[in-house]
Order: structure tokens, then sequence, then C-alpha cells
């Protein structure tokens, strides 16, 4: 179904009961299949949540909740109407997120390969737990951005020190301010455009943000924007917003922000082409030193890894085949 490829069955079941949207009693029924199974994870993970937060509290690890682990709490009127399908957490170093990791742990959580692993390839680490038969799966983030093209656009200092509380969710919840959450948002939708394309679910988080704005909120987005080289990723994710879903946003942003982009190197309409974010990725990087150890990162990952990705193969020749097979997909995109 259309709707939970998008992550937007319980947003469509919603308008459906309301009587905005006409359809066949199946269509419903599926929706309202699909809605249901997204409630119930929505409250495992809500659970989950609230025991990671307070066991990281107790550990003196301070946290961010980003992306719909946060959005789900104060942006949307029922957590369960923001699908998602893992908790993420920005801890402030790389080093609190190995820290967090051992944490995660103690509760029963497994490190997972699941990114690249060297330090200017991936920015986060991934562990999974088992909870009554369903994984439940967190991402411990260090940077905001993903990749080096926007690791660095936003810096954690500021986002730790602009957070706001997630009440309806822990007394230990916090999450990005709605500028920041909105800058995140439009970047994390520009870094997935070439793996799954556009989706509803974080084109619905933009529409719903953009209503929360006043115009001091709009000038603060076209000053970082501006400043931070967002501005063309910025404009891309409007638009397609309000192309897609009629989101206001004002005629004075749309106009400084395509001003800004035009002296920008980075071109948000080339995001969906894989060698481009590797480019894009390179150039990021400071010196030829940093490039090359990235090169090396990507194509000689450790043998841990190609195992976790390719299976076990045997012996030596089996080494250099997932080797092979990595280089080549890479080559590819």
């Amino acid at each position: 179904m259309l709707a939970a490829r998008e992550g937007v069955s319980a947003l469509a079941l919603e308008r459906v009961i309301s009587g905005d949207i006409a359809c066949p009693t199946i269509v419903r029924y599926g929706l309202t299949v699909a809605a249901r199974t997204n409630a119930a994870r929505s409250l495992l993970l809500q659970a989950e949540t609230c025991r990671v937060l307070a066991h990281l509290a107790d550990a003196g690890l301070p946290s961010l909740l980003l992306k719909g682990s946060a959005l789900a709490y104060w942006l949307y009127p029922s957590a369960h109407l923001r699908e998602c399908v893992d908790i993420d957490l920005l801890l402030a170093s790389q080093a609190a997120a190995e820290q967090a990791a051992r944490h995660l742990e103690a509760l029963g959580y497994e490190r997972q390969m699941r990114a690249l692993p060297g330090d200017l390839t991936t920015y986060e680490l991934t562990c999974i737990r088992q909870v009554a038969g369903v994984p439940v799966e967190v991402d411990v983030h260090w940077g905001i951005g993903g990749a080096p093209v926007y690791a660095s656009r936003l810096e954690v200092p500021e986002l730790f020190a602009g957070s706001v509380l997630l009440p309806r969710l822990s007394p230990f919840a916090r999450g990005l301010k709605p500028a920041h959450a909105l800058m995140h948002a439009v970047m994390h939708r520009a870094l997935n455009l070439h793996l799954v394309g556009d989706r509803l679910k974080w084109l619905h988080d933009v529409h719903l943000l953009a209503g929360h704005f006043s115009a001091v909120d709009w000038q603060f987005i076209l000053e970082i924007a501006g400043e931070r080289g967002l501005a063309d990723t910025c404009l891309a994710a409007f638009e397609a917003s309000r192309d897609t879903l009629g989101t206001g946003i004002p005629t004075d942003v749309i106009e400084g922000l395509a001003t800004a982009a035009r002296t920008e190197p980075l071109q948000a309409a080339r995001m969906s082409q894989w060698r481009y974010i590797q480019w894009r990725n390179l150039r990021a990087l400071p010196n030829w030193c940093t490039r090359l150890r990235w090169m090396w990162q990507r194509i000689m990952p450790s043998p841990g890894y190609l195992q976790d990705m390719y299976g076990e193969q045997g012996g030596r020749a089996g080494s250099w085949w997932r080797y092979l097979r990595h280089g080549l997909g890479k080559f590819r995109g």
C-alpha cells in the first residue's frame, strides 16, 4: 500500500475518518490495519524510549531525541501519527556515544554494524534488542548530518544549548528547537533521496513545522541557511512540501533562499545522485589527508563489517571476494 510505503497510513486514516477523503471500504480496512500496527509499535517505542532516556540520565549522559522520535511528541497531536521505525538519539561527542552504546548493552541491546565503520564515514552507532519478539533499534548519533557534506552545518553544542523539553514523553526527554528541527529535517530528506526517494512523512514534517513559524523564526531560517550553505537544501524541501501538501512558505523566504542558493556549491537537485553526494562529501572534508582517509575507510572497511554485509565465505579467498564485491558496489553507486 502506497500510504504504508510513504509512512503516512495513520495520517491518511485520520483524514478518512474526518470525512476529508472518501475511499472504498477495502482501502479503509487496509489503512486501519496499518494504523493499528503503527499505534502498537508507537507505544512500544514510547516505553522503550523512556526506559533508555532514564538510564542515560542516571549515567550522566545528556541526549537529545532526533527526527520522528522527538517530533511525534510535540509536533503531532498524537504520537502514533508520526510513524517511526527506530529511536534516534544525539550525544555530545563520539566518546559519549560510545559510552551510551555500552549502557544500552547493559539494557539488553547489541551493537550492529549497519553503517561503514570509520570516524569519517559514519556519525552513529546502531544498537538493537528484541522486545516481545519485535526488534527495537536505537541509533546513537554524535553528528547531526549523517555524512561529511552536512556533518558540520549545525554544531552539536548549539543544538544542545537551544534544545527544548518534551514533557509529553518523559521528564528526561529533550529535542531540537523548531528551527533546528526543520534544518535537520531538510538535510535528512536530501541525504536519503538517492536511497528511497522522497517520502510523504518527511514532507509532512516540513509542512507542520512551517505552520508553527513566526516572522522571527523565518528570519532565523534565512540567516542560518545562508551562513551554513543550506539555502538550496532548504529551498528544495520547501518547494516540494508546497507543491505536494500546499505548505504556506512566505514569498520573501523563498526569494531569499533562491538568492542565497545561487552562490552555493551544493545543488539540492542533484542529491538523488549517489556519485554527486560522494563528490560533495569529499569536497566537504578540510584537506587531502582527511579526504584520502575518508576514501580508504569507504573502500576498505573492517572484515567484521563485510561479514555482516555479505555473509561468511571461507578463508582468505572469501575475504578478498567480500572486498571486491563491496568495491564494485560502491563504484556502481
